[in-house]
């Protein structure tokens, strides 16, 4: 289901989850979460993303879409994301970042940890 940026004039700014049909239904609006009126898409906050996923950082919100944990999980994860990153990683496995800088430490971080496994995977193959 795709997700679309909104600005209400409760306050809320960010992205809500509507179909395509739900979308053209309403007229190119979309309820609010926090207050259920309908209002227009935020076409400043849009973005295209290139190879999948792409993160946004205007205004308040910086919760990763395409990062997450089981919350069983997220003890492991936060000892494998060590201190500094690990701290990006709240308690019911949503992740949260606190600007571009750290979002990219976590993208080399991520790829540093799965070199590691794949190694160690090959050589318990031979």
């Amino acid at each position: 289901m795709p997700m679309y940026p909104i600005k209400c004039g409760c306050g809320f700014e960010g992205d809500v989850f509507q179909t395509v049909a739900g979308l053209v239904a309403a007229d190119s609006k979309l309820a609010c979460p926090e207050c259920s009126a309908m209002c227009e898409q935020n076409y400043a906050a849009k973005t295209i993303a290139l190879h999948g996923s792409c993160i946004m950082f205007t205004g308040t919100k910086k919760e990763s879409i395409t990062e997450g944990f089981h919350p069983k999980e997220v003890n492991r994860a936060r000892q494998l994301m060590g201190d500094d990153l690990g701290g990006c990683i709240k308690d019911n496995g949503s992740v949260v970042f606190r600007d571009r800088d750290q979002r990219t430490k976590w993208d080399q971080k991520e790829a540093e940890t799965k070199a590691i496994h794949t190694e160690k995977r090959k050589a318990a193959a031979v």
